[in-house]
């Protein structure tokens, strides 16, 4: 009898282990609401209004990097070829001057 107690203490350890770890999905139980308040950087070129209505999330010490480093790396990104771009332009304007074309 002592056994088959001891077996079943461990069986039921080991399913409530499963159920926490989230192994055994309990299809009645919905995924819990997120406090998440940053929607993700918008598609195409970024305009003035998108950063303004930028929100981050506070984590415990300051933002959430990965979040600040995509709008930076997005934002890089788009200066880069808004620098390229002036720079042809800029290029075409010195030949148009010069009477190259």
């Amino acid at each position: 009898m002592t056994i088959f107690l001891a077996c079943l203490v461990v069986l039921l350890v080991g399913v409530l282990i499963a159920v926490v770890a989230d192994r055994i999905p309990i299809t009645s139980v919905q995924k819990p609401v997120t406090s998440d308040s940053y929607p993700g950087v918008p598609d195409g070129a970024l305009k003035a209004a998108d950063i303004d209505d930028l929100k981050f999330n506070v984590v415990a010490r300051g933002y959430k990097m990965s979040q600040v480093d995509e709008v930076i790396q997005r934002l890089q990104e788009q200066f880069v070829q808004q620098e390229v771009t002036a720079e042809t332009r800029a290029e075409e304007l010195e030949e148009i001057a010069d009477g190259d074309i």
